[in-house]
């Protein structure tokens, strides 16, 4: 089992910031996740929503604002700013990452950019087949997982064509049958995202060799620490 950290530790700072990927690292994560959009200049800039009013003041549209205009922004914690992803890349050179692209026309400039961090551990995610199509032939040895599918078994059938690496499941796909089949087929399950306690206890003890995001990897360390490192 991994533990990926959600927007970073989101359940214990604020999601998808640095200080929420620095914590998440320190807690001893297996790797970060976070949310990749696209601003008015063509920046990829790491935040989950279209708009930013549910992390800020202002409610600004990701797409139509010039990143200059969102960094001014000060989030809800009161000190941090939205990120570039390449401030990520170079703020977290020791941890892998979980890139999940939101957008459309994102994938050639997320190309554009691991190339230049080609020693960084990446793993692509989302739901648009052409964009991981593009992404595994033009990057060497790229980790791509193909996440946000209503119809599992779909992902399945796309994912052997393309000769993908992984399948994401939602919390209401996961059970026991989706889980074995994924693993049956040659895929790793990707599981997003649980925080409760006792749905990760329940997680990590009937998916062992699941990837699993959550808000609070704080919990699941202790989990893990307690089944498998006795």
């Amino acid at each position: 089992m991994k533990i990926i950290g959600h927007r970073g530790a989101a359940g214990l700072a604020l999601e998808n910031t640095l200080e929420s990927f620095t914590l998440a690292e320190k807690l001893g994560v297996d790797a970060i996740e976070l949310d990749v959009r696209l601003s008015k200049d063509k920046k990829l800039v790491v935040f989950h929503d279209k708009r930013t009013w549910r992390l800020s003041k202002q409610n600004l549209r990701i797409r139509d604002t010039n990143y200059a205009d969102l960094r001014r922004l000060t989030l809800r914690d009161g000190h941090s700013h939205i990120p570039l992803l390449e401030e990520v890349l170079m703020d977290t050179k020791s941890i892998p990452l979980y890139i999940e692209l939101k957008v459309r026309g994102s994938i050639k400039l997320l190309i554009e950019l691991l190339a230049k961090h080609s020693e960084r551990e990446v793993t692509i995610l989302t739901s648009r087949v052409e964009d991981l199509r593009e992404a595994h032939q033009k990057l060497k040895r790229p980790t791509i997982f193909l996440s946000g599918l209503l119809r599992p078994f779909k992902a399945l059938r796309l994912s052997g064509q393309s000769q993908f690496n992984g399948v994401g499941l939602g919390l209401w796909q996961i059970n026991p049958l989706s889980y074995w089949v994924v693993r049956w087929s040659g895929f790793q399950p990707y599981i997003w995202t649980i925080d409760r306690t006792w749905l990760l206890w329940l997680a990590a003890r009937v998916f062992p060799n699941a990837y699993i995001a959550t808000n609070r990897p704080d919990r699941l360390i202790k989990i893990r620490d307690k089944l498998y490192m006795r």
